[in-house]
């Protein structure tokens, strides 16, 4: 399993947040970077829930926190989002960076999400 996925998927949410926050500066490579990072977190955390779960189980899970789009979810990612990109670009850029992964994380197809999971288990 390559990191094409991860990639692809930064890409995509960099896209959105910066359509999103109006910066046409937000999009940079080291952002796709900070997202892959932000990613690979937030799976370890869903993962970290239950250790025994299959990639398909955690898969699952992902997509069904994405579609609750709960208090806890979002105040999750939230909190990854700043330990990563710090607290200034948080202020900035965390609301369409929260907003972006969310959305995203609806769109995914669970092949994705599969390969998402995989991918992440190897980093």
């Amino acid at each position: 399993m390559s990191n094409k996925t991860l990639e692809d998927v930064a890409q995509t949410i960099s896209n959105k947040s910066t359509v999103e926050s109006k910066d046409k500066n937000f999009g940079s490579i080291i952002l796709t970077i900070m997202i892959i990072g932000i990613i690979v977190n937030l799976v370890k955390i869903v993962q970290d829930c239950k250790e025994d779960q299959s990639s398909k189980d955690c898969a699952c899970r992902v997509k069904k926190l994405c579609d609750r789009n709960s208090w806890y979810t979002v105040m999750r990612i939230r909190k990854t989002i700043r330990r990563s990109i710090g607290i200034e670009k948080y202020r900035t850029y965390g609301k369409a960076m929260v907003k972006s992964i969310m959305d995203t994380g609806n769109e995914l197809t669970e092949e994705k999400l599969i390969e998402i999971v995989e991918a992440t288990n190897n980093v």
